[in-house]
């Protein structure tokens, strides 16, 4: 889809979605680290649990599909060096912090100059104006701030933090490609590029849009529901159910598709010899979502979970696939790796990294009826294409390029 057009990345973890997106999609992306490269490669989990510069399993999966330049551009020689590859390339995706490129002469005025067609997109905390535009900030303080974090967690309890650090970086990446290939399509009409400011922030309250609409509609502050669905104040119904190996969702909505579902369930639970009490004789239809009491809830839900938990995450699945009941696992990284569904997609694209263990598999980003939308090769090493792109590509002679080197400019 973007095959012949070149991303330039000047981004940590902030960035670095986006342009994998970009490379999945056919771009050529120039990674650029400094010379003792990006923090990412600091990150672990580590390939056999040794640290190294190109060991890093997240750098890994976040790097796949790129080449990668080594570049100082505090250095005067280091942004002439850049601002030449501006000239060649399409896009520019950056992560730093408001004001650091434009201190260089860097930022997107200047390079429009030199490229008027560039398109240049910024992922920051909280965007490139405002009171907090020079405020520093984690992934959890951005959750924080967007207010996801007081979302997670069980009722009564502090907000709990996720185990997926990366979420808001996520989106905000795909924010941003999302303005980049918006600014893209205009380009073709105009010839002129196009600034993109993505902030984590709003990216991370996109994901929380309820919460923001039910205060200015109905002034209501929703709370943490942990583990459960919550109908009316203080009415919580169970989501989260363990069995023998695992855990399984399934609720009961009020749809006429989840009524069948709480029936089938009942059927399944008779066939095999358990009490369903309250679960089986439940009227669905005429049920009361938002005013049941504590102890009718747990009436429903205690045959169930004695059901659930007599069997595994796989019977439990299967029997609802076979049943029409609405009910999944909670896949483990494990099952996810093996499912027969993504297998058949064609999810995986399989590559060889002798670095990480031998071989590695990558999910795609996406499938095309026309194209082909791939990872194409492992994350570069450190400064793997310098050569590659300033010798054969810019034409900077052997003995410079090594003056270079030795300077640490590259």
């Amino acid at each position: 889809m973007l095959s012949g057009y070149r991303l330039l990345e000047l981004a940590e973890e902030p960035g670095a979605l986006c342009a994998k997106v970009f490379a999945d999609l056919g771009a050529d992306v120039l990674k650029i680290e400094p010379p003792g490269g990006s923090r990412q490669r600091d990150r672990a989990p580590f390939a056999g649990g040794e640290a190294g510069v190109d060991r890093s399993l997240h750098f890994a999966a976040y790097n796949a599909g790129k080449r990668g330049l080594t570049l100082d551009l505090e250095r005067e020689e280091g942004r002439e060096i850049f601002l030449d590859l501006v000239a060649r390339a399409d896009f520019v995706v950056d992560s730093y912090a408001p004001g650091v490129l434009a201190s260089m002469g860097l930022d997107y005025p200047a390079l429009s100059r030199v490229n008027p067609r560039i398109i240049h997109a910024s992922v920051t905390p909280f965007g490139q104006q405002g009171p907090y535009r020079d405020f520093a900030s984690t992934e959890m303080v951005t959750s924080a701030l967007s207010g996801l974090l007081y979302m997670v967690g069980e009722p009564g309890e502090p907000p709990a933090h996720t185990n997926f650090p990366m979420s808001i970086h996520s989106a905000a990446s795909l924010d941003a490609a999302v303005g980049m290939l918006v600014a893209h399509h205009e380009r073709e009409r105009s010839g002129l590029g196009q600034y993109v400011d993505a902030s984590s922030q709003e990216s991370a309250k996109w994901m929380t849009f309820d919460i923001a609409l039910r205060w200015e509609l109905d002034a209501v502050i929703l709370r943490r529901a942990g583990a459960a669905l919550e109908y009316g104040e203080g009415v919580r119904r169970r989501v989260h159910w363990r069995c023998a190996d695992g855990w399984v969702a399934f609720a009961v909505f009020p749809a006429p598709s989840s009524h069948k579902s709480a029936r089938n369930l009942g059927e399944w639970m008779r066939e095999e010899g358990f009490e369903t009490g309250a679960f089986g004789e439940a009227n669905w239809e005429e049920l009361s979502y938002f005013d049941m009491s504590e102890a009718a809830i747990h009436g429903l839900e205690d045959p169930v979970a004695k059901f659930f938990e007599a069997h595994t995450m796989e019977e439990l699945y299967a029997g609802a696939l076979d049943r029409s009941i609405l009910l999944a696992p909670a896949m483990t990284a494990r099952q996810i790796v093996e499912s027969p569904q993504l297998e058949a997609l064609g999810f995986w694209d399989e590559i060889t990294d002798p670095e990480r263990g031998g071989t590695a598999r990558y999910p795609r980003f996406l499938r095309s009826s026309e194209v082909e939308v791939a990872v194409r090769s492992r994350s570069p090493h450190l400064g793997e294409h310098n050569f590659e792109v300033y010798a054969n590509e810019l034409g900077i002679p052997d003995e410079r390029l090594r003056m270079l080197e030795d300077r640490g400019v590259v």
